[in-house]
């Protein structure tokens, strides 16, 4: 039987479950849970929890609380295959113990530092921005700062650094590349002349301009002189002017 959509609770299986008689185990390793036989091979079951949410429940962390979701047919429903990572399961650490406690705080300050990268952030919160490019150029010459002291360190020791060189090389590759793709980005920022949406943009500019000259108390005949001179100068020379002033080359 196909299932409906879930979602795994937070902190399902967050319980100690080992003492629970909601999950037991028979002499002959059959494994029980509220009463029905789990078949081989099944990983999860379908239960409604004491907030009356369906979720699919891991065997072993069936809490006492919960109520086996039956078809019409009055059978549990099982899962056999192990299933993605939805939103807001936790994490590989979260699920298993690291070894020892010194590790869990290393893992822990791991994690604070990648909330608080320059790139992720950058990544998560403007992705279409530029500033993406700008952080990951800053994040490589950051590592290729530290390939030059592993270098150093290890020709002051007598150490063969061609290891280093060869990866910081590649980092100042990285950097060039990534330089020449902001350059690309900001050239393809710079404004199309010839669009029809810049060419309506230029024609209300002119026509706000004419408003400001009647609204001052300019003569018909001066103000229709004006607009003929400054028609006269959007020729090919200002357009280039004006492409080479959005590049920032002047």
């Amino acid at each position: 039987m196909t299932s409906k959509p879930y979602e795994i609770p937070d902190a399902a299986d967050a319980v100690d479950v080992s003492n629970d008689p909601a999950v037991q185990t028979s002499v002959a390793v059959t494994r029980i849970v509220k009463g029905f036989a789990v078949p081989d091979g099944v990983l999860r079951v379908r239960v409604t929890d004491e907030k009356a949410k369906l979720c699919w429940r891991r065997i072993e962390a069936v809490r006492s609380t919960d109520t086996i979701d039956l078809t019409p047919n009055g059978q549990p429903q099982w899962m056999r295959n192990p299933i993605g990572r939805p939103r807001g399961v936790r994490s590989l650490h979260e699920e298993i113990a690291p070894s020892t406690a010194l590790i869990g705080d290393l893992i822990r300050v791991k994690e604070a530092g990648m909330r608080s990268d320059p790139v992720i952030l950058a990544a998560e919160s403007t992705p279409e921005s530029a500033e993406v490019l700008n952080q990951v150029m800053l994040a490589i010459a950051e590592e290729a700062a530290s390939l030059r002291f592993e270098r150093q360190e290890a020709e002051r020791n007598g150490e063969d650094t061609s290891t280093f060189s060869m990866r910081r090389v590649a980092a100042l590759k990285a950097i060039g590349d990534t330089w020449i793709k902001r350059k690309e980005q900001i050239q393809n920022q710079v404004i199309d002349l010839e669009s029809l949406s810049f060419q309506e943009l230029f024609r209300f500019i002119s026509e706000t301009f004419t408003r400001a000259m009647t609204a001052a108390g300019v003569r018909q005949e001066l103000s229709d002189s004006v607009i003929s001179q400054f028609a006269k100068l959007l020729d090919d020379d200002w357009k280039n002017e004006a492409k080479s002033r959005m590049k920032g080359d002047e």
